[in-house]
């Protein structure tokens, strides 16, 4: 008989608590992007090949820390953003990230071929195929890097321009979304 570890029951009791806050939007067909997300192993991704999270599970940790952060901040500064878009941004805006690193020998690997997709464009485009996302959903990820995600400062990475951004963190949820991100991967998060 296979014994757990104690890293696996974490990551196993993890993943349910992130199942039961994402069921609770009760958005049309979470339950086959919830399917769809332990067929990718959500629960075992790498956040990062060096950084926040670079350690199986790093990405659904780091999508929890960013549920409670951005949570407490939009409650803080009575933000009037519903709670299921809290959830549905906070908890699946890096979905890009699901085989995009790989571990060999014990080393974290950057995949090219699924680098090659993109970043928030290719979260927005994943999550799309199980439910519907609203506009200012879709503009909180595809803005949730900041300058880091600029065409600017990412050249043939960069998915839009400063213009762009200046013009999305008028937004006060978007530009919020995108500190909260960068706090808890600055601050929160932990690396290996």
């Amino acid at each position: 008989m296979n014994k757990i570890t104690i890293v696996e029951r974490r990551i196993v009791d993890k993943w349910e608590n992130n199942k039961e806050i994402l069921l609770k939007t009760k958005r049309d067909n979470i339950k086959k992007l919830i399917d769809w997300l332990e067929e990718k192993k959500f629960y075992e991704a790498y956040g990062s090949t060096r950084f926040h999270g670079n350690y199986k599970g790093g990405l659904m940790d780091h999508s929890f820390n960013l549920f409670l952060h951005y949570n407490e901040e939009c409650n803080k500064h009575n933000l009037k953003l519903d709670k299921e878009s809290i959830i549905i941004t906070s908890l699946l805006h890096d979905v890009c990230k699901l085989d995009l690193y790989e571990e060999r020998n014990g080393i974290i690997m950057f995949n090219e071929i699924v680098g090659k997709m993109g970043h928030a464009q290719y979260s927005i485009q994943r999550i799309t195929r199980f439910i519907h996302l609203f506009e200012k959903e879709k503009k909180i990820i595809q803005f949730h890097m900041g300058m880091y995600g600029t065409k600017e400062f990412w050249y043939e990475k960069g998915e839009y321009t400063l213009k762009e951004l200046s013009e999305a963190f008028k937004d006060k949820s978007v530009k919020l979304f995108h500190f909260s991100d960068d706090i808890v991967t600055q601050f929160i998060d932990i690396s290996k």
